[in-house]
């Protein structure tokens, strides 16, 4: 059985420890953040709180982290949804970088 999740978006913004194909999901690089800071989105359910300070894997779509070229040390703000326990995604056009090579 499945349980669907609420509507929920958080907006993030977090160093990046590690980026790497996703194993178990196709077309998905796992992006492992130190979330700084993380707050609501008006309207929506914040189910992120809790991650702030903490370590967080959010799944990027590849074709967009190749794009953005992101790398470990750089920074990301994004809007991100929880879809489950151990999975958040990242809006794929509410997203940037600010590299810090």
């Amino acid at each position: 059985m499945s349980v669907s999740m609420m509507p929920n978006w958080s907006n993030i913004r977090g160093l990046v420890r590690s980026v790497r194909p996703s194993p178990d999901i196709a077309g998905f690089s796992e992006v492992e953040l130190s979330v700084e800071n993380v707050s609501p989105v008006q309207g929506f359910a914040n189910l992120l709180a809790d991650a702030q300070g903490a370590s967080l894997v959010v799944l990027v779509p590849t074709e967009v982290a190749q794009a953005l070229g992101i790398v470990s040390s750089d920074v990301i703000e994004a809007c991100v949804r929880r879809a489950g326990l151990r999975r958040a995604y990242v809006h794929r056009e509410e997203i940037s970088v600010q590299h810090r090579r």
